[in-house]
């Protein structure tokens, strides 16, 4: 378990150089902690490796955060420039390639350029290493973030070390006294400009230890609390908005001591309910790869609901775009600089978001308002969801440009969408369209989702929305739940809509389709084996009888009881609606 004194805060770039003591944690997982020293000698044998290649600008993506940033720190010293890749998948790698002299780290996929992938302290024989003060021009760019543009294509967004080096100062000024000496851990990734900076720079800035890898699930965190101690947990929406049911959280609120998420805005009832999961401030702070931190609140505390600027931020409300307009010495220059957000001021120092501006686009020849579409989407009552998207002529085989809608329902929707069909149901939604924009801009392709696609900063995938429309249509195989009633824990009745465009629809039949009574059963067997939890094995059908068919659209009750007998567990199973008995039967697990 790490633990370290207070000590004083170091400025970025003097960091590497400042002395502090050997024995000091840095850095540590479950099976093993990192010293100041250790680290140094990591960074050392880089910087040695490094110095004997010519090229200045190097990809670098690793697991490991100490690893990472003794990476860092060696590019650092030699003024070469470290590209922090999102991803290290094959396709990533490939953009990389055209952009980056060479990469270092765990990478995916072919790679032509210098690739160095670890260092072997031994031969470098650190210990006759020299590592002499060697001053940064803290106006040059030392770091390349990459963050996805409107086309999804990845943009590298510069930053010098003054930018990284004020913003971490900012951080340690608002939230330092609070922090004082706990370790960090995180749910997020320090590949990006958030997790970079509130995971790894800002503790070594600051001496607090930090965990080396990242915790996929908060689970994950719970069951290694006795390696971490006292602790401040980097999350974001992704993870602060699905927090696990049923977990024992009395050890992990006595540990942890504030929560930060970044990446997107927390609900308000997401927020109210990770301050209760945690019972302790959730801080959510927003900004942008390109501005840098702006603001923060703490939506279940009246007194900081609304956006708080960061210290030595000033901002302003645009006139002719009613966008955020700021000044911050997070940014590359000292002029204003022009958000796309939409924003109302409340005082001097803080401020409401009212979403983003219009983003525009042509089509046909014609503009579009991509955000005025999504908000008249949004308007309905039965979307949670909605992301439009363009997808060029080169990737359709009809050789033209097409807008298409990619929406998550809420129950309303899901049942709407059984019942009418996804041709009926989008339909509807053109014919609300219609109202606002013109017939050719009107998606041509729909899809309709259970959830977007998310990267660990809880941003949706421009890629995977595109992925979306590459796709054929998945079949749908079961019928969408109204109401679930739990009369004991042997019983239950389900309410459920038999989807129009139900796979075993086609070909059963093609003029009067009807739901198959092996379906009946399957949904019986399935949906008992969820209530009920045992792992039996299906010996037998017993007292089936099917008295009315059961059609598209149609809603009917499953009723479900268990009985069990020694190692057998019998299931009696029978579908009625208003007009009668449909199915009833009995399955025999033994």
């Amino acid at each position: 378990m790490p633990s370290i004194n207070a000590l004083e805060f170091i400025p970025l770039e003097k960091t590497l150089y400042s002395p502090r003591a050997g024995e000091q944690i840095i850095s540590f997982c479950q099976s093993s902690q990192i010293d100041w020293a250790t680290w140094q000698i990591k960074v050392r044998a880089w910087q040695q490796c490094l110095s004997h290649h010519q090229e200045e600008k190097w990809a670098v993506f690793h697991h490991d955060s100490a690893e990472f940033s003794a990476i860092l720190f060696a590019l650092w010293s030699l003024n070469k420039i470290s590209c922090i890749a999102g991803s290290n998948n094959p396709a990533s790698t490939a953009d990389l390639g055209n952009h980056a002299d060479g990469f270092i780290g765990q990478f995916d996929g072919h790679i032509s350029k210098p690739y160095l992938q670890q260092v072997d302290l031994d031969v470098y024989n650190t210990q006759n290493l020299t590592f002499e003060p060697k001053h940064l021009d803290a106006e040059q760019p030392i770091i390349e973030i990459f963050t996805s543009g409107s086309s999804g294509k990845p943009l590298a967004i510069a930053k010098t070390l003054k930018q990284l080096s004020q913003e971490i100062s900012s951080l340690e000024q608002l939230w330092g006294d609070e922090l004082k000496s706990v370790s960090i851990v995180s749910t997020v990734s320090h590949q990006h400009i958030y997790g970079l900076l509130f995971r790894v720079l800002w503790p070594i800035c600051a001496q607090r230890a930090f965990h080396r890898f990242n915790f996929e699930f908060i689970e994950d965190l719970a069951n290694n609390l006795d390696s971490i101690g006292d602790f401040v947990l980097v999350s974001s929406p992704t993870h602060l908005s699905r927090l696990p049911q049923g977990l024992e959280k009395t050890f992990l609120q006595n540990l942890v001591k504030t929560v930060f998420s970044s990446g997107a805005p927390l609900q308000l009832e997401d927020s109210q309910r990770a301050n209760k999961f945690f019972k302790t401030a959730i801080n959510e702070v927003f900004g942008s790869s390109e501005t840098g931190g702006i603001a923060w609140r703490q939506q279940h505390n009246d007194q900081y609901k609304h956006w708080k600027t960061l210290p030595n931020i000033v901002f302003e409300i645009d006139q002719d775009s009613g966008c955020l307009k700021i000044q911050s010495p997070h940014l590359p220059s000292d002029n204003d600089y022009l958000t796309s957000d939409l924003a109302q001021a409340i005082d001097q120092h803080s401020f409401k978001l009212l979403g983003r501006s219009d983003k525009i686009v042509k089509v046909e020849g014609k503009r579009l308002s991509i955000t005025a579409m999504e908000n008249c989407l949004l308007a309905q009552s039965c979307i949670e969801e909605a992301r439009i998207i363009v997808l060029e002529n080169e990737r359709l085989d009809n050789k033209r440009s097409e807008v298409c809608a990619a929406l998550v329902l809420n129950q309303e929707g899901r049942i709407a969408l059984a019942k009418l069909g996804r041709l009926q149901f989008s339909r509807q939604l053109k014919e609300i369209l219609l109202q606002k924009f013109e017939r050719p801009l009107l998606p041509r392709r729909w899809r309709f989702v259970d959830a977007f696609n998310r990267n660990s900063q809880s941003k949706v995938l421009h890629q995977g929305l595109i992925d979306l429309f590459m796709q054929t249509i998945p079949h749908v195989i079961l019928p969408v739940i109204i109401e679930t009633e739990r009369e004991s824990d042997s019983s239950v009745a389900l309410d459920l809509i038999v989807p129009k465009e139900l796979r075993y629809f086609d070909g059963h039949f093609d003029q009067h389709p009807i739901l198959p009574g092996v379906v009946q059963t399957h949904w019986a067997e399935h949906y008992a084996r969820e209530h009920f939890k045992f792992s039996n094995n299906f010996v037998g059908l017993s007292n089936i009888k099917f008295q009315q068919i059961i059609s598209p659209g149609q809603q009917v009750k499953l009723a479900l009881t268990l009985i069990e007998k020694n190692d057998t567990a019998i299931i009696s199973f029978a579908y009625s609606s208003s007009i009668g008995k449909h199915a009833s039967g009995k399955l025999t697990f033994s």
